[in-house]
């Protein structure tokens, strides 16, 4: 079976108007001080390899491990667009603790 494989950083590059969604409000919904007359969602796409990157990331500090925080969006890869899994051939896996728990989430923050 081949795969193909796409790292998560040149997915949202690629996919910009795939992120996110505008909802419209109706009139009750606004709130006249903020004037604002919609709000933005993640997109069913966005939403789903989020959450496939966090049980990703869940997994190793259940398994004791954690990678500090030391991984960016290109450490991560999409698999024939339904699963995630990191490219760990560059990173180092570090005992989990609160520190490091704390830069995993940290850096997920700063990437999404």
């Amino acid at each position: 079976m081949e795969y193909e494989s796409v790292t998560f950083e040149a997915w949202m590059s690629q996919n910009m108007d795939k992120r996110f969604h505008q909802v419209t409000l109706n009139a009750l919904s606004i709130d006249k001080n903020k004037n604002q007359s919609s709000v933005t969602f993640m997109s069913k796409f966005s939403a789903y390899y989020i959450h496939k990157i966090m049980v990703y990331i869940c997994g190793k500090h259940r398994e004791g491990l954690s990678f500090d925080g030391k991984f960016t969006a290109s450490d991560i890869l999409i698999i024939n667009k339904t699963m995630v899994d990191f490219d760990t051939s560059n990173l180092w896996t570090y005992n989990f603790n609160k520190h490091t728990c704390s830069n995993d989430y940290a850096k997920l923050y700063e990437i999404f």
